[in-house]
């Protein structure tokens, strides 16, 4: 079990004017200092895969993994992201990076109705979309095990794979081979989902895990108002770990009974802490949630 973070809570391309967007060597160091051994890729790290390199070992860090979200669901998309990839795997390649986490973008429509998709309905993918989807990470899949990093899919609220259901038809119409699973916890139960349930039901799909909580009374509130989840996002839906309503304890608790060893990666898009304190924050919950199960620091 190795634990990583990202660096959104420093600089959020979601909802710049809530982040400080300092310079990367600002947000390296304070991921270092928080207590993480990972980083996923960000915005603005360097794109010269050696200059990173030697900026994540300055730092003790290595690079988990890199956030993918160019939007699969029609053929013309499919077909530019194809010729674009090759050369981002190429530099994750050369940067020692594991996992590519891909996700569907926001969708207006569907962020106008996140975490009420199961209640009310509203739009939907169309068989020839989900099979365009499934294709293009299936063939992403194989690029990147090609270079030895693994693909793994993440669920998103607001987007085309919400709620349980949706993320249940991904992973059955995609190669399990190809194609593994990021559970992010917060989102999942955002879309109406139950995160130690689904630990216990796609564990063997499981390869990489955001861990992320959930404010209930702020998804309340958002919802019932009618609000998109970039307002959600404003209103610090997601907390600090352990201040939310997702049952992390339990979640912890079915990663170790399935003997879950991958990277535990916490995830937080905004809060009202300072960035180090809320990092420091989660780290220290992390430490609590897998006593004993997680690999020794430093």
């Amino acid at each position: 079990m190795r634990f990583g973070t990202v660096p959104i809570l420093w600089a959020n391309d979601d909802v710049p004017d809530l982040s400080a967007n300092p310079p990367y060597q600002e947000i390296l160091k304070a991921i270092q200092q928080s207590g993480f051994e990972a980083t996923e890729l960000g915005s603005s790290y360097p794109r010269d895969p050696e200059v990173l390199r030697n900026e994540l070992a300055a730092h003790g860090l290595t690079l988990s993994g890199a956030y993918y979200c160019p939007g699969l669901t029609e053929p013309e998309k499919v077909t530019q992201a194809l010729a674009e990839v090759d050369d981002f795997l190429d530099f994750l390649q050369a940067a020692g990076c594991s996992y590519l986490v891909a996700a569907e973008p926001i969708e207006p429509r569907r962020s106008a109705i996140a975490g009420r998709v199961h209640e009310v309905g509203g739009v939907q993918l169309s068989d020839s979309q989900w099979e365009t989807l499934s294709n293009g990470l299936n063939e992403v899949g194989v690029r990147c095990q090609k270079r030895g990093l693994q693909l793994v899919f993440h669920n998103h609220a607001g987007t085309w794979v919400e709620t349980p259901l949706e993320l249940k038809r991904l992973l059955n119409q995609t190669d399990s081979a190809l194609v593994g699973l990021c559970l992010d916890t917060g989102h999942y139960t955002f879309g109406g989902g139950n995160a130690v349930e689904a630990v216990d039901q796609y564990h063997r799909r499981l390869r990489y895990v955001h861990f992320k909580d959930l404010d209930a009374k702020v998804k309340a509130a958002v919802t019932a108002g009618g609000h998109n989840f970039m307002e959600a996002l404003r209103r610090r839906v997601f907390p600090e770990l352990g201040k939310g309503c997702v049952d992390l304890a339990g979640v912890a608790e079915r990663l170790l009974a399935h003997g879950y060893d991958g990277w535990v990666v916490a995830e937080q898009d905004t809060t009202n802490l300072e960035p180090c304190d809320a990092a420091k924050a989660n780290r220290a919950a992390l430490d609590g949630l897998f006593a004993g199960g997680a690999a020794p620091r430093g």
